[in-house]
């Protein structure tokens, strides 16, 4: 019994700790739902105020990038001010080098004017068209010459020793574009600046014209020592001795620097001519009846006189006007004591048999630096040229004989029915060497002229049918000016 009563006691008890503990339950859960609730409702509120952030956040960033856009949109107006105020200064710039660039054209071509005008008074002045040679102005014995007498395009000029030289003689020709064309008298090539090279340094040299700005000169007195030659084109560049003034030098464009390397004086001058005509007086030279050498000859001579008469370039001088006899040495002198730039010795020619015809022409043999045979050679074939056309062919046993000057070679002629024989280059040999010996000192001291012996056809054979009447004569006289005239590049 007792025992059953403590367990019911106990029973009791442990009844009532479970009440106890399932009320403190109770009050736990409902602790914890109140304590659940508050956090959900914290959390529903972190949630909100989250929410609430992220919508500023997108409210803030969508002003950020309205404000960035701003911001790209100010940058870019200001980088295109920038380059716009960039641009304007690049272009002041360009603007103020163009006008310096101007300005500076502006006086340059102020200075070519101003010299163009100089030039043109030049040729009011002084500096008509004509011949001139043109002589070192610090060494006025030199003068530039085309080297060598050469014929040759781009042959090289350069200056020498004067020694009445057609090589050393040159055209001066004025254009009204305000230029100076400068030609070789023996050739009729102009002065041009080598492979139209237009720079310091570009040798002269003698070309066939073509109108190129290397080939135009103009002229300014230095008021030193002569003129100075300048290219139109450019007048700071001039025609200038290279190094030393010497035999040689060549010539080459250069800074115009107005010294004694590139003044030279001209000198005008004109091509003189003396016409010898064969015989006269007492030695009458060959005949046919009343044909007779000594008129015939003279009356060639007067109407090539009368032909060239009409080039003022040229001074033609003859050893007699009328039939009176002067020895040969006399004559060839009157070539050397004018300074001759041609002596030319018209003949007709004989021999026995009366079958031979046809031309013959003499030219000496030796050549020298005046070129005596090149060049006299040259003008025996345009007079044969010439005297062909109007039907005297050269002779055929040829017709270009070259003899030794320093020989005496006799030829014969009739004479009144008797051989008379005589020398072929008297006068040749004297107008060449200057002296009556058979051998001369000065042969090669340049003083010598040019010579030529022309025997136009045979006195007694078909060919007195040229000789009969004065027209004829006149046509023989028109081949042999023709020829001249050629052969000077008038």
């Amino acid at each position: 019994m007792f025992l059953f009563s403590v367990n019911i006691n106990t029973y009791a008890a442990i009844m009532n700790e479970v009440k106890e503990n399932t009320k403190s339950n109770e009050s736990i859960n409902v602790i914890n739902n109140e304590n659940t609730n508050q956090n959900n409702e914290k959390v529903d509120n972190n949630i909100n105020a989250i929410k609430e952030e992220s919508n500023n956040n997108q409210l803030n960033n969508q002003v950020v990038n309205e404000n960035i856009n701003e911001e790209t949109q100010e940058n870019n107006q200001i980088t295109e001010e920038k380059e716009d105020i960039n641009l304007i200064e690049k272009n002041e710039s360009i603007v103020e080098e163009n006008t310096t660039v101007k300005n500076e054209v502006d006086a340059e071509n102020n200075i070519a004017e101003q010299k163009k005008k100089n030039i043109e008074n030049v040729y009011q002045k002084t500096k008509d068209n004509g011949i001139y040679k043109m002589a070192v102005g610090k060494d006025s014995s030199k003068t530039i010459e085309v080297a060598g007498s050469s014929t040759s395009n781009n042959a090289k000029v350069d200056i020498w020793s004067y020694g009445n030289a057609p090589a050393q003689k040159f055209y001066f020709t004025y254009d009204e574009s305000g230029y100076c064309k400068i030609t070789a008298m023996h050739t009729g090539k102009s002065l041009t600046v080598k492979d139209n090279k237009i720079a310091e340094g570009t040798e002269i040299v003698q070309d066939e014209y073509q109108g190129l700005d290397s080939q135009k000169w103009i002229l300014r007195d230095s008021n030193k020592n002569g003129w100075i030659i300048s290219l139109q084109s450019n007048p700071e560049l001039s025609i200038t001795i290279k190094g030393n003034i010497k035999n040689g030098a060549i010539l080459v464009l250069s800074q115009t620097k107005d010294n004694n390397n590139q003044m030279f004086y001209l000198y005008k001058t004109k091509i003189t001519i003396v016409i010898n005509p064969g015989h006269g007086g007492s030695d009458p030279g060959c005949a046919n009846g009343g044909i007779v050498e000594k008129n015939v000859t003279l009356q060639i001579a007067k109407k090539i006189q009368a032909n060239l008469s009409k080039y003022p370039e040229i001074n033609v001088i003859l050893t007699r006007t009328s039939d009176y006899f002067i020895d040969l040495a006399p004559r060839a002198m009157i070539a050397r004591n004018n300074n001759a730039d041609l002596y030319i010795s018209l003949h007709i020619n004989d021999e026995a048999s009366h079958r031979a015809t046809g031309s013959q022409m003499y030219v000496p043999f030796y050549e020298g630096t005046k070129h005596y045979n090149s060049n006299m050679t040259k003008l025996a074939n345009l007079i044969q040229d010439k005297l062909g056309a109007i039907g005297i062919r050269e002779n055929l046993s040829g017709g270009i004989t070259r003899r030794n000057i320093d020989k005496l070679p006799k030829y014969q002629y009739l004479m009144n029915g008797q051989v008379v024989q005589a020398d072929y280059y008297a006068d040749i040999r004297h107008a060449m060497k200057g002296d009556t010996m058979d051998y001369g000192a000065d042969l090669n001291t340049n003083t010598g002229v040019p010579a030529i012996l022309v025997e136009h056809c045979f006195m007694n054979s078909s060919d007195s049918r040229f000789l009969d009447s004065d027209s004829d004569l006149q046509k023989i006289a028109d081949a042999d000016t023709a020829a001249i005239v050629e052969y000077f590049n008038l």
